[in-house]
């Protein structure tokens, strides 16, 4: 069954370690992800599948980490001293693939080392659930939005029959600053990705994507699909912990529950 979904965005400079002096600029973020924590951690998880749009071979597939451990580290950035080990659900993950595989253009890969979108959020949400199992799913750039909504129907199949209590996590940051960019274009397209996150609407999202140029790069419309996806005809409420932009990017986290 599935206990909780939230959307929570990726700034490396969340990672003590990484942002040093400069997590001041994005306090309300960070204020936001230990909220995601709590909530999570009140819900009891069994597994925690986690949507990410930097996963290594994104792009024309979708896939899913089959690696034994994984490794949460930051030294590409600079961070020498964080290296937690994350166990994978491998058993959910299997049963994922085998729902898909006919149907959707997946594979299973073995990257031990994540990358930053699933191993920033996994750095601050597993702090209270240092042993909670995972599944690493990496969306597809190239893929329409509205297949990440199929997709993610089809992984709803499988995971609300089970006993076991599967967490939900898009990770997901909205619209990047372009040297062109508008700020208040930038911002209207941010409310936009909000608003379909609280209606459900994957109409929006796709018509989103279908309008979207390249002063409203993101990298959230797909994981949030995804998510929605496996929402899908289930009665919610959102509440957003928090959002705002800085350094040129829209940070969102939000999570929903059942009314």
């Amino acid at each position: 069954m599935i206990c909780f979904a939230a959307c929570v965005s990726h700034p490396i400079i969340s990672i003590p370690n990484v942002g040093q002096d400069n997590q001041h600029k994005i306090t309300a973020t960070i204020q936001g992800l230990d909220t995601i924590r709590q909530e999570i951690y009140a819900t009891k998880p069994d597994s925690l599948i986690i949507i990410t749009p930097h996963a290594a071979h994104t792009g024309e597939v979708f896939t899913i980490n089959q690696q034994v451990n994984l490794s949460v580290d930051f030294r590409a950035y600079g961070d020498l001293a964080t290296n937690i080990i994350v166990r994978n659900d491998l058993s959910l993950g299997y049963r994922l693939r085998e729902q898909v595989e006919s149907t959707f253009p997946l594979i299973l890969t073995e990257e031990k080392n994540l990358d930053y979108g699933s191993a920033v959020p996994l750095f601050h949400l597993q702090k209270l659930l240092p042993t909670l199992p995972v599944v690493i799913l990496g969306s597809g750039e190239k893929i329409p939005v509205i297949e990440h909504y199929k997709l993610g129907q089809a992984f709803k199949r499988v995971i609300t029959p089970l006993t076991q209590r599967v967490a939900v996590i898009a990770s997901m940051d909205l619209s990047h600053d372009q040297p062109d960019s508008v700020p208040a274009s930038q911002e209207a397209f941010d409310r936009q990705v909000i608003a379909a996150l609280e209606q459900q609407s994957i109409k929006i999202l796709s018509t989103l994507a279908g309008s979207r140029s390249d002063t409203a790069t993101e990298c959230g419309l797909r994981p949030l699909a995804v998510l929605l996806g496996i929402l899908s005809e289930t009665q919610l409420t959102t509440t957003i912990s928090s959002y705002e932009r800085t350094l040129g990017i829209g940070y969102l986290t939000a999570y929903c529950q059942k009314l």
